[in-house]
């Protein structure tokens, strides 16, 4: 088998601390970013029954573990840099759920500060609906700064915030060279961490990216916290919000705060070709096993990809042994929580019989034709006039579409299915 499944993520970074004449009043914050109120959970092709109703509200629920973290932790403030829900299909629902929130926040004494992304900037909210007090709602026109009170009454932070600005190629204007506390950039967008590092600000609050990212340079942090909540089997592994704390003398320690409600993860095992089926679910048990006994409460979206040595088995190939496979792992491991196969792929033999490349049958014009296209990447895939859009020719049609990025993985379940359908597992 392969090396350990991915595991839960949550670890703590920190900056070089400088040595700045000026010392600060340490703090705390929460960094989070696009909670996608809208976006439901794709790419589950059979829902779970026992995991129905929480993946339906996946999205509210991991948005609403980042407020309780924030009043878990007792924060100073919550930052939100964008792209909470696209105000033009959240609804009520939405909008409802973040003034629960911000009153709650309210009622401890913690502020938010929220610079929209591409689909909650401040001109697209409802006049008619007042935010409250706690609550900072930076448009896209200007930068502006707040000075954040510390419990003594001195500034303990300076945030210098813009909503999403298409047309901002630069943060030149997020300048604070002269700021009293703490210096904070607050924007969403997707900006090079190397343009930024002499404007002045000490943390980089961005949002506009579904995937953690992190980094430093000296003594500035730059941060894009990800969404809480992954939507598709693009958004592998934990997912939730940043906890920041500011020390004395203006180091920098993140920790990540995983709260999703599904975890989506990509697991590899490899096997010989001669493995039996029960041997086979011998081992895709064992590792079922070891990664939910680490990840107890977690719902666990799990795509396997099973690839294979020695020489090519028409038996352990047949399809209706893979959904075999699928449906003996969602019967013993789908439960809530629990470890739902949404997908098992098995990755084709480097050894399938050379004599089928070389016989003059559709299976060996079959072949000889998708091996040009595995062994030359600029072929392009030029399919969608042989897409009849049904169901039977499904993958014809996602071939007709398909990046770059997944063009391998497609071919390799075309040629699993040529095989299959033109006679070469019967041989």
């Amino acid at each position: 088998m392969s090396d350990a499944p991915e595991q839960e993520s949550v670890s703590t970074q920190a900056t070089p601390t400088p040595r700045p004449s000026q010392r600060w009043e340490p703090f705390r914050f929460i960094h989070a970013s696009d909670f996608q109120l809208h976006s439901p959970i794709a790419g589950l092709a059979v829902i779970p029954e026992a995991m129905k109703e929480g993946l339906a509200s996946a999205a509210y629920i991991a948005a609403e573990r980042v407020f309780d973290a924030a009043i878990n932790e007792r924060v100073a403030f919550v930052l939100l840099s964008g792209n909470l829900v696209d105000l033009d299909y959240g609804g009520p629902r939405a909008i409802a759920f973040l003034l629960a929130q911000f009153e709650r926040l309210a009622k401890r004494e913690i502020q938010v500060f929220w610079c929209g992304g591409e689909t909650d900037l401040l001109e697209r909210w409802p006049t008619s609906i007042e935010l409250p007090p706690n609550v900072r709602l930076f448009s896209s026109t200007l930068v502006d700064s707040v000075s954040v009170k510390g419990p003594s009454g001195k500034t303990m932070a300076t945030i210098i915030g813009a909503a999403h600005d298409p047309h901002r190629s630069n943060l030149r204007d997020f300048q604070s060279l002269s700021a009293e506390g703490f210096p904070i950039g607050l924007t969403c967008g997707r900006f090079d961490p190397a343009k930024l590092a002499a404007h002045g600000v000490r943390y980089w609050a961005m949002g506009g990216k579904e995937t953690r990212s992190q980094t430093a340079q000296g003594p500035v942090t730059f941060a894009w916290p990800g969404t809480p909540q992954g939507r598709s089997r693009d958004n592998q592994g934990p997912h939730g919000a940043l906890l920041v704390s500011v020390e004395r003398e203006g180091g920098v320690r993140t920790q990540s705060i995983d709260v999703e409600v599904a975890r989506w993860m990509n697991i590899a095992v490899s096997v010989s070709e001669s493995v039996k089926l029960d041997a086979l679910k011998d081992l895709l048990a064992d590792r079922a096993l070891q990664i939910t006994s680490k990840l107890p409460d977690a719902n666990l979206l799990v795509h396997w990809h099973i690839a294979t040595t020695g020489d090519y088995t028409t038996t352990f190939r047949k399809q209706e042994n893979r959904q075999t496979l699928i449906q003996w792992l969602r019967h013993e491991f789908g439960g809530s929580p629990g470890l739902w196969t949404v997908d098992l792929t098995i990755s084709p033999s480097q050894t399938i019989p050379g004599v089928w490349f070389e016989e003059d049958t559709i299976l060996g014009d079959f072949l000889r034709e998708i091996s040009r296209f595995r062994t030359n990447e600029d072929l392009p895939l030029q399919l969608a006039n042989y897409d009849p859009g049904t169901e039977e020719h499904e993958t014809v049609g996602r071939l007709s579409k398909v990046d770059s990025k997944r063009r391998d993985i497609l071919l390799d379940e075309v040629i699993l299915e040529g095989i299959e359908r033109l006679g070469g597992n019967e041989a």
